[in-house]
């Protein structure tokens, strides 16, 4: 494993057929900040052709890992669910945050006034690091869960 860097998420596990004979699944997981080397070189599939990615495939490659990394606070908190936030602390900071014309115009659900002021992440439907340190009911919890790495 230690040629491929950075290291996938693999998911590993066993499943047993009609005729009991066993069968090893692995699911590896696409990286969120390409590019994988293998090897000490960078591999890419453009279409049906693989090859070694050219000086401007990879910094492409580089330039997408940029644009797509997260800051720690916007990360999603994966261990949390929209339980672990207290609306009232939420409420009292969105009164404070937007204007009160505009709440009683959209007509939102939480989630989706969290996720607008980017505390909650609505893909993976959990708050982010950023939700659970401003409102959560017990933040301190995460840290010890290893969420929190700083």
């Amino acid at each position: 494993m230690e040629n491929i860097q950075p290291l996938p998420a693999i998911a590993v596990q066993k499943v047993v057929l009609g005729d009991n004979s066993e069968l090893a699944v692995v699911e590896v997981q696409p990286s969120d900040l390409p590019p994988v080397r293998y090897k000490g070189r960078i591999w890419i599939r453009a279409g049906p052709r693989k090859a070694v990615a050219t000086e401007q495939e990879e910094r492409s490659l580089y330039e997408k890992r940029l644009s797509a990394a997260r800051t720690f606070d916007a990360r999603p908190c994966l261990e949390s669910s929209i339980g672990d936030l207290s609306v009232r602390l939420f409420e009292a900071y969105r009164d404070a945050a937007v204007a009160t014309e505009i709440i009683k115009e959209n007509h939102r659900t939480l989630e989706q006034q969290l996720a607008s002021l980017r505390f909650f992440d609505a893909h993976r439907s959990t708050p982010t690091n950023a939700g659970i340190l401003l409102f959560g009911t017990n933040p301190r919890f995460f840290c010890q869960e290893r969420t929190f790495n700083i």
